[in-house]
């Protein structure tokens, strides 16, 4: 319900019509899915009286581009899609992709869609990892101790900036994507994934660090993300006399999205946009002497 309401608010948003769907692409991002309707369902493989309509109900869920299956066929939209579930990283990857499917000339138009809810999967596996906040999550701070999950959808109209409306709402200029593959669960400690990602969405889109007025960051609270976020931006400053502009995060507000996570930023930033505002990041009072940004 959440993905159709906010496909159709974007399509809306963006002036398409039934036209523009049938060439458009689609890239729907999630780490989780429907995946709570399954393993409500699942408990009942073990019991004697389950129907054949249950059997179905926990297979049919099972799958993580179920949600993309549905939101094509209800719009139809026929172009080439795919599914990326890639974690915390998979909606702004899947706004890379279709930034990329553009530039080669595979599409002319992309959706690029994300939802993602709480599961027990997603609740019970950043509690082993001892992730989770005790409280209020507070991105940078000194006392920080971990990060608050939350639920989000969002939904982004991509187009060739060679054809005409006066609806974009912003120049999507530069991508960069990079992968760490430096643990499984944490982020490289200098961030060197993030100082190559900055780098390469600054030159593509051919600007300079001191070009930037506001960093919205990753920020989610864990001890290892901030500081190795703050090396990161660090790194990508080192070669200049500027002053390192503001860096903030909204995630003590909405919580931690997971795959949905940079995709709803996307939109929110895209906002502050028109607006000319920066946000500031909620519920951090003292600065890690460590970050010190």
């Amino acid at each position: 319900i959440a993905s159709s309401y906010c496909l159709n608010e974007a399509i809306q948003n963006a002036g398409w019509n039934s036209t523009d769907l049938n060439e458009c692409g689609f890239i729907f991002s999630t780490t989780t899915s429907q995946i709570d309707k399954w393993q409500n369902i699942l408990p009942l493989y073990f019991l004697k009286n389950l129907s054949t309509e249950q059997i179905s109900q926990a297979t049919r869920h099972q799958s993580l581009g179920l949600t993309l299956v549905e939101l094509k066929k209800y719009f139809n939209i026929v172009g080439p899609s795919t599914v990326i579930a890639s974690s915390c990283s998979a909606s702004l990857q899947a706004l890379c992709m279709a930034s990329i499917w553009i530039q080669t000339g595979l599409v002319k138009k992309c959706i690029v869609g994300t939802t993602e809810i709480l599961s027990d999967l997603t609740v019970n596996g950043f509690n082993s990892m001892r992730l989770l906040a005790k409280s209020i999550s507070k991105p940078f701070d000194k006392t920080r101790n971990g990060i608050n999950l939350g639920e989000a959808s969002a939904f982004i109209c991509l187009e060739a900036s060679n054809l005409s409306n006066n609806k974009a709402l912003a120049f999507l200029t530069g991508i960069g994507l990079s992968t760490d593959a430096y643990h499984p669960t944490a982020p490289h400690p200098e961030g060197a994934g993030s100082v190559r990602s900055m780098t390469m969405a600054l030159q593509k889109a051919g600007l300079n660090p001191e070009d930037i007025d506001w960093i919205y960051a990753h920020g989610t609270g864990s001890t290892a993300n901030d500081l190795a976020e703050s090396k990161a931006i660090k790194n990508i400053y080192k070669n200049t006399s500027l002053k390192i502009p503001a860096v903030t995060s909204t995630k003590s507000i909405h919580g931690h999205t997971i795959g949905a996570s940079g995709g709803l930023e996307f939109v929110i930033a895209l906002q502050c946009l028109e607006k000319n505002m920066i946000l500031p990041t909620f519920h951090t009072s003292e600065i890690d002497e460590q970050i010190d940004l």
